[in-house]
């Protein structure tokens, strides 16, 4: 199994148990890579990089910085996708390398929403011709409930193979799959991906 950044995972993997109670429900979007040298995943480390380096912190640190996260008295989940078992998501993990990124924003101010997209301005970059440069973008709703909004893209957003019509708002469940374009990705929770890097 392939997963970047390192210090990230290292990190997620060795979380203790009073770690998981305040990090576990941070929501992570697991990026699937052709390669671990390429285009899509040196974007993705430049983009981590850059926005350490305006925040003074590194990746551990960041991984709650930035993040959206539901309220305190969110509503718990009670539906999760096709890969939210620990071992399913291993399975799928371990056929190509994966970039993991918290669902979060690059810089404080402005909307809450988390863009993606080929754009060097979105929150999280996705360097692949078939992603639009303002691709899609997710938030969270007072319930704790996160969804993905597809932003008039050219090749379309998938959750669990089912296109995103223009103007709808898709809720997501841990474990879900999404497709930005051509670009595959698995929302998860820490927790899950601890739990994942566990298994023997």
């Amino acid at each position: 199994m392939i997963l970047l950044p390192s210090d990230l995972v290292a990190y997620i993997r060795d979380m203790r148990a009073r770690d998981l109670v305040s990090v576990g429900q941070l929501r992570l979007l697991l990026i699937r890579l052709d390669s671990a040298t390429g285009t899509l995943a040196s974007t993705l480390e430049a983009t981590l990089r850059r926005g350490e380096d305006s925040s003074g912190s590194n990746s551990k640190t960041a991984v709650t910085a930035g993040a959206i996260a539901p309220a305190s008295d969110a509503r718990p989940i009670t539906r999760t996708g096709p890969l939210h078992d620990p071992s399913k998501l291993r399975g799928k993990l371990n056929k190509a390398p994966h970039f993991v990124a918290v669902l979060g924003k690059r810089r404080r101010g402005g909307s809450p929403r988390v863009t993606v997209g080929r754009g060097r301005t979105m929150d999280i970059i996705l360097k692949d011709p078939s992603v639009s440069a303002s691709h899609a973008w997710l938030d969270c709703d007072e319930e704790g409930i996160y969804f993905v909004h597809d932003d008039k893209s050219t090749n379309g957003t998938r959750v669990n193979g089912r296109m995103v019509a223009p103007g709808d708002f898709v809720d997501l469940a841990p474990g879900d799959m999404v497709r930005f374009g051509e670009v595959k990705v698995i929302y998860c929770l820490a927790k899950t991906l601890h739990d994942v890097l566990r298994l023997r």
